[in-house]
């Protein structure tokens, strides 16, 4: 966290999310306080996590005991000479915040710097885009494996436990979010649930899945029609899936030509699927972020900020038509050096045939 943030050593930033404490440390906390300043870093924990903060972090962190239920807290900022303390409100609940401003009436003045957490993680270190780019590596391995495994009479609740079993088999700490299976008209349902649906071949698949390996996650859809006795896939679906991949590559071009503003690419998809008149199926948005959250800056949105070198993010355009069924393709993607450059190498089918 870069010390421009403050104006002096007297101000510090207070982070106590276990998303933030593992960014910070580089270990897991499920409870704890971290202050970062200019010239000092403090973690605040309960006697559960003293001798492991001790342990990992040696001294680079202070590490210092406080009550369990962290009433301490205050006084020991107070002690440490901090006076003007800024908290991230979209990371701390909001009677932890109230408290906080209850108890912060002996000289500490307390600022909102919301979305300070996300911004400072936007952008990845060399050993981040490391992990993220093993954890899409091993993403792409299991849709592989899932090709070779699929078969008819299995159902979505089948292939979602195959999913995480092979995610065990390959290493992952878990999976990012529970992996979305459906299949027919249920994909046309941007987060469907899977069920004891049976698949039967002639429809289509929809599979959202990612890992979590050292902490960062993966992200990956992909939807493919199940071909078993028709000729082809339906019109509507061949439509919907090659419009869905010239939007991504719309996203992807306008990248490679070094266009850094999420909203001139939104803007240039808004216009694509106006002139095409699919504004009634396109139901989200372009893409997120993705680190040791699986959804954070930058949003590829209106409103999403300027994306610089190390920020990690999806490219996931959809159409979804109710009753029929839905498409969505989605890769995981980041700047490096003032480049695209797209993680997921995953092929891009049309059909299986099953």
């Amino acid at each position: 966290m870069s010390s421009a943030v403050f104006r002096k050593s007297s101000e510090a930033a207070l982070f106590s999310d276990p998303t933030s404490l593992r960014y910070l440390t580089g270990a897991r906390f499920t409870s704890g306080t971290a202050l970062v300043s200019p010239t000092r870093k403090i973690l605040l924990v309960d006697g559960r996590y003293l001798f492991k903060a001790r342990r990992i972090l040696g001294r680079k962190w202070h590490v210092l005991k406080t009550p369990r239920d962290q009433s301490a807290v205050p006084a020991q900022i107070k002690s440490l000479g901090i006076r003007r303390l800024y908290i991230d409100t979209e990371m701390i609940t909001a009677a932890r915040y109230r408290s906080l401003l209850e108890s912060m009436n002996n000289g500490i003045q307390l600022f909102e710097a919301r979305g300070l957490a996300d911004r400072i993680r936007s952008v990845k270190r060399p050993e981040e885009l490391a992990a993220i780019r093993e954890a899409v590596r091993r993403t792409d391995v299991i849709w592989a494996r899932l090709h070779l495994h699929l078969r008819i009479g299995m159902t979505e609740r089948d292939i979602l436990n195959y999913i995480k079993q092979e995610a065990h088999r390959l290493g992952a700490e878990e999976m990012s979010f529970e992996p979305i299976v459906a299949s027919g008209p249920e994909t046309a349902e941007p987060h469907a649930e899977a069920s004891d649906k049976k698949i039967r071949g002639d429809e289509p698949l929809m599979v959202d899945m990612g890992i979590r390996l050292g902490g960062y996650c993966s992200d990956f859809t992909r939807t493919v029609f199940l071909l078993r006795r028709r000729r082809r896939p339906p019109a509507w679906f061949t439509a919907f899936w090659r419009e869905v991949l010239a939007i991504q590559n719309l996203a992807y071009g306008l990248l490679s030509r070094g266009e850094r503003e999420p909203k001139v690419i939104a803007r240039k998809i808004a216009i694509r699927i106006r002139r095409k008149r699919l504004g009634r199926y396109y139901l989200h948005g372009l893409g997120h972020g993705v680190g040791l959250n699986i959804h954070e800056e930058p949003y590829m949105t209106e409103k999403g900020p300027r994306l610089k070198n190390g920020m990690v993010f999806t490219v996931e355009p959809g159409l979804y038509r109710a009753g029929r069924g839905g498409v969505r393709i989605e890769d995981m993607a980041c700047i490096n050096r003032d480049r695209l450059e797209i993680l997921t190498q995953s092929p891009k089918e049309l059909i299986w045939r099953i």
